[in-house]
């Protein structure tokens, strides 16, 4: 459970790194403690400009776009999850990536429906009595929810078109030396 909780810590300050446009050495973020990619795919592309179409509903997903250092015709995406926890289960490896698809220069992010099921079973007061506990020392089933992101590596000299929805914007882009 600590290890769990540690990692959560972990991939938060990874999330918060690229936030503040700071890459993980090696731009690798499948090493980084916390965060585990749960997608991958990879687009040819023919368009001089890359437009981004986030459905609403797309969920907890930030995107964050680096340029490669070759014009290659290739965008990358991957989706990471940070470290999902209900009480002492770890269920990051469950958690489902949002549906990304590129059409015509755009690349479209929609979130997945998902539902996890949690049962807890606790001693009840009669097997807690000869174990010196009472009903006051149980703790519920506690859940920690982490956040995911998408990253996506584009072409050097691709255009990004990037739309802002309320003075904010779902891509960020962030430097990649």
């Amino acid at each position: 459970m600590l290890i769990a909780i540690k990692q959560k810590i972990l991939s938060q300050n990874v999330i918060f790194d690229l936030y503040n446009d700071h890459l993980p050495a090696g731009e690798n973020l499948d090493n980084q403690p916390g965060l585990y990619r749960n997608s991958s795919q990879t687009f040819n592309n023919d368009t001089k400009k890359l437009a981004f179409k986030v459905s609403s509903n797309s969920g907890n997903h930030p995107i964050f776009v680096a340029r490669k250092k070759v014009d290659d015709g290739k965008i990358e995406v991957s989706t990471y999850v940070a470290t999902q926890l209900a009480g002492t289960i770890d269920f990051t490896k469950l958690v489902l990536p949002p549906i990304i698809t590129y059409q015509n220069g755009t690349l479209s992010v929609e979130s997945t429906h998902q539902s996890l099921n949690f049962i807890e079973c606790n001693a009840d007061f009669t097997i807690n009595q000869f174990k010196n506990q009472n009903m006051e020392d149980r703790n519920g089933l506690s859940t920690n929810f982490g956040e995911g992101v998408i990253y996506v590596r584009v072409p050097k000299s691709l255009e990004i078109e990037n739309e802002e929805k309320n003075g904010m914007s779902d891509v960020h882009m962030i430097s990649s030396d």
